[in-house]
C-alpha cells in the first residue's frame, strides 16, 4: 500500500464473518476491524483469529474517505490534521 492513498478491503475473519473496511496507506502493520455486533458472540477479546483478505482496491481519495481517514484515532504521525 502506497502512503497518502485510500484502500477498500474485503475479506473474511475466519470461520467467524465477512468484512469490509476502508484503510489509508500507511506503513503500520495493524489492520482494526469491527465485529458485527450480530457476531460478537462468537469473539472472545484478547484471542487472536486469522483473516483472509479477498481484495484490496485503490479508491478515489474524496470529500467522505478523507474525513474517515483522518479521524484523530486513524492519523499517522507528523500527518496533517
Amino acid at each position: 500500500m502506497e502512503l497518502r492513498k485510500a484502500y477498500e478491503l474485503t475479506g473474511e475473519i475466519v470461520d467467524i464473518c465477512d468484512f469490509h473496511t476502508f484503510r489509508g496507506g500507511t506503513t503500520s502493520e495493524t489492520l482494526y476491524l469491527h465485529v458485527p455486533s450480530v457476531h460478537q458472540d462468537r469473539i472472545v477479546p484478547h484471542e487472536l483469529y486469522q483473516i483472509r483478505i479477498d481484495s484490496i482496491v485503490s479508491k478515489e481519495f474524496g470529500p467522505e474517505l478523507a474525513g474517515f481517514l483522518q479521524h484523530p484515532c486513524r492519523r499517522e504521525l507528523g500527518s496533517a490534521p
